[in-house]
């Protein structure tokens, strides 16, 4: 049977489609990836000045060799895990969570913050903050962080402009504070969500 001119300039379209639209709308993620990297970079920069710390941020390439993880991010019921590493460099958001650094370890009083990427692999990865919207006032989550499990408490979410990112470094408590971009695939404004360790 013979297709139609019409019928072939329609099929033709739309195996073009289905070839072309995913390695193209993984390289536009790919770039919006590497742009909430340097803003992160720059983020914690701006934090690190507001404190008074001395850290370095190194500028936000890929990290290699990847360093060590220091623990565990847990949000099973958003689809989280990641691996948190350390360090100054921004380039480890491309494996996993990011702890500021010079911020508190995890279980210590003080605030550890966090920083992770919404999206980077195919949504929805377990090595993302990609559901990270989702969590409410009140819910639990987990951090391995050496030998310890600890579990934090959610006690505030907030959508801010990246110029009014103000996070305090200093607490009494043990603090947790997630920072990631707002809304998906877009650096347009930041998610915080900031948890209190569970005595």
């Amino acid at each position: 049977m013979k297709l139609s001119r019409k019928v072939r300039i329609v099929l033709g379209g739309i195996i073009a489609v289905v070839l072309i639209a995913p390695p193209v709308t993984y390289l536009i993620w790919q770039m919006q990836a590497r742009r909430a990297v340097e803003q992160f970079a720059s983020d914690a920069t701006e934090l690190a000045v507001e404190a008074g710390s001395d850290a370095v941020i190194n500028e936000a390439q890929p990290a290699t060799p990847l360093p060590h993880a220091s623990g565990t991010l847990s949000i099973p019921q958003h689809g989280i895990e990641m691996p948190i590493y350390g360090g100054s460099n921004a380039g480890v958001l491309y494996s996993g969570a990011w702890r500021f650094p010079g911020t508190a370890d995890p279980g210590q009083p003080g605030n550890a913050v966090l920083f992770g990427h919404r999206f980077l692999k195919l949504p929805p990865s377990k090595n993302t903050m990609f559901r990270l919207g989702e969590v409410e006032v009140g819910e639990t989550f987990t951090v391995q962080w050496g030998e310890e499990q600890l579990t934090y408490r959610i006690v505030d979410r907030s959508v801010v402009a990246p110029d009014q990112l103000e996070i305090p470094l200093v607490e009494e408590k043990s603090v947790l504070t997630l920072i990631t971009c707002n809304p998906v695939f877009s650096t347009r404004e930041r998610l915080v969500i900031r948890a209190v360790l569970e005595e």
